[in-house]
């Protein structure tokens, strides 16, 4: 790994070329790689938060279609996978996973694994050990299929995890993130990717007799007035919270509507104009 390597490409013949300029190419790259398959994933990668808003065929508001928040989940599901890459046997092989904000400890639950042999232990609140001791884990040389083994745990979020989340999480719409250290006997650790869980909006039910209207939000995020600007000089608005709770309704005339959020929680939002659904941070 860090080796350059230099690759070149060139076009021949070059009979009625109107430009040599462009027949050549170089492309200089280093080699890069991964302790794979000494990693970590994470099902689910994304949760789906789903606002839910639909009329029926007089344009009033159906009861039943509005209490549809999340597309909720009730755990993660973490999977650590490693291999003895080196040129002897592992007599012990331990795994050390400081687990994500917002989960609960005493929710954690071993789901699988590939050796029986195993403790697990939990330090400093949230610092999950696994060990697997005398499992002499055999080299990649000598056995590359018995040089494997895996970890899989689920744990569940806290109650109320999405209104918790520090204020970078709503930028990067990242809600859990968490990384594994792998230790061969007295070896320095692998340190496995991030398995990062993120959380994302959509609408699974529009209003179908709703006008198609495109808006802009500005500025995003904002922390005391937010501007609506429309392709329509007449459209009537709905904002509501992470949750689903409509918290501000009104009508403009014109392309562009000012609306006052100076007192609103801290959070993300969303503005309803006709089909468009555009989310909004106040910070």
């Amino acid at each position: 790994m860090g080796t350059a390597i230099v690759s070149n490409a060139s076009i021949s013949p070059y009979l009625n070329d109107l430009s040599f300029a462009n027949n050549f190419a170089t492309i200089n790259q280093n080699i890069i790689g991964s302790y794979d398959p000494n990693d970590k994933s994470v099902t689910p990668k994304t949760v789906w938060f789903t606002g839910v808003r639909s009329s029926n065929s007089v344009g009033q508001q159906n009861p039943s279609d509005t209490l549809v928040a999340f597309d909720w989940f009730e755990k993660l599901y973490y999977t650590i996978r490693f291999q003895n890459t080196g040129t002897f046997m592992a007599t012990n092989v331990e795994l050390i996973d400081t687990l994500p904000a917002l989960t609960d400890v005493s929710s954690l639950q071993m789901e699988g694994s590939s050796h029986a042999n195993y403790t697990l232990q939990i330090t400093n609140g949230n610092v999950l050990h696994i060990n697997y001791n005398n499992i002499n884990l055999p080299d990649s040389m000598s056995n590359q299929l018995g040089s494997n083994g895996f970890a899989k745990f689920s744990i569940a979020p806290t109650n109320n995890w999405l209104f918790n989340l520090p204020q970078t999480s709503w930028f990067t719409n990242t809600a859990f993130t968490n990384t594994a250290q792998i230790y061969f006997d007295f070896n320095a650790p692998i340190f496995t990717n991030n398995a990062v869980t993120k959380f994302d909006i959509t609408s699974s039910i529009k209003n179908k007799t709703a006008p198609n209207i495109s808006i802009l939000i500005s500025p995003n995020p904002a922390k005391n007035t937010i501007t609506i600007t429309s392709s329509s000089t007449n459209f009537s608005y709905k904002i509501f919270n992470a949750i689903g709770d409509e918290v501000a309704n009104g009508k403009s005339t014109s392309l562009a509507q000012s609306i006052d959020i100076a007192n609103y929680v801290k959070g993300f939002y969303f503005i309803e104009v006709g089909n468009e659904r555009v989310k909004f941070i106040k910070e």
